[in-house]
């Protein structure tokens, strides 16, 4: 927790369903900068 900050832009996590079976959900992340601050985190599944 040093303040540094990795962006992430894509990751899959293995899921479970209800009738057990395995599917993979897709994740396209990005951090919301405004005058080089960051004001948010943006998620679309």
């Amino acid at each position: 927790m040093d303040g540094t900050i990795e962006e992430a832009e894509y990751y899959e996590n293995p899921i479970l369903t209800k009738g057990g079976e395995e599917r993979v959900i897709a994740w396209e992340n990005t951090v919301v900068k405004q005058d080089g601050q960051i004001v948010g985190h943006l998620s679309s599944v």
